[in-house]
């Protein structure tokens, strides 16, 4: 497990590195720029439903109205299983 939490974190320095990878804005919709990192898996997490991701999607915006998107991406990960892995 540690092997792979380490190989993943070089690879994700490896790609952040790169500045032209995620651009402060995409014309693509289909790419995600705004990711929230949820940690779920484990026994000492609780389960995520859709009323919990929902606040983490849009807001209404108090003094226009309008609905504004907050995260258009989601990473669900874990670390630890809980029970001592």
């Amino acid at each position: 497990m540690k092997q792979t939490f380490v190989l993943l974190l070089i690879l994700l320095l490896a790609v952040n590195s790169r500045a032209d990878y995620f651009p402060l804005s995409q014309a693509d919709p289909s790419k995600p720029t705004d990711v929230v990192l949820i940690y779920q898996g484990g026994v000492q997490r609780p389960r995520w439903t859709v009323n919990h991701f929902a606040p983490y999607v849009t807001y209404q915006d108090l003094k226009t109205g309008k609905e504004q998107w907050l995260f258009d991406g989601f990473l669900v990960i874990e670390f630890q299983d809980g029970r001592g892995h």
